[in-house]
């Protein structure tokens, strides 16, 4: 089995590369499902694998009565196995939030953690400023109470999610 990078949102894609005069061809779906059980529950922190190509070469199995089950498991253990020796990385979920902020608020508002972000692009017009921030999702909990608050509640902060980076 080979596991490698795949482009962002194919999700998992399986590539057979098993002759069909094998035995084990019948018992595809068995190594299929190793493969995706393995890749929903994850390899780091129990988030699931996704965006990989997974090309299956070769199989066998002793005892056709356990074959099913032992192919699984094996498909399984061979994706784990695999995953861990690429050493993969978590995507952070980056959060685009709009908000709609009446001017007298701006100072305040403006003045607040997340203009430290890169993300952050601040806009006015005569009665209403719009606070944009790019931020990761962990850091948008405490900066939309802040906003909130230093609103007066008259800034409400929607959260987006518009993209994932490392």
């Amino acid at each position: 089995m080979t596991v490698k990078p795949h482009t962002r949102g194919a999700g998992i894609v399986l590539q057979n590369n098993i002759s069909e005069e094998k035995p084990v061809f019948p018992y595809l779906a068995a190594i299929e499902e190793g493969v995706m059980e393995a890749s929903n529950i994850g390899i780091l922190k129990g988030f699931p694998v996704t965006d990989v190509m997974v090309s299956i070469h070769d199989a066998s199995f002793n005892n056709p009565e356990f074959a099913r089950l032992t192919l699984k498991m094996a498909a399984y253990e061979a994706f784990r196995d695999a995953c861990h020796q690429a050493k993969p990385i978590l995507l952070v979920p980056i959060m685009s939030s709009p908000s709609l902020c009446p001017m007298n608020f701006w100072a305040t508002s403006s003045g607040t953690q997340c203009t430290e972000e890169p993300g952050y692009k601040p806009g006015c017009n005569d009665k209403i400023t719009v606070l944009q921030a790019n931020a990761p999702l962990t850091k948008m909990f405490g900066y939309s109470t802040d906003v909130r608050s230093l609103s007066q509640g008259r800034a409400p902060l929607p959260c987006i999610f518009p993209t994932t980076t490392r």
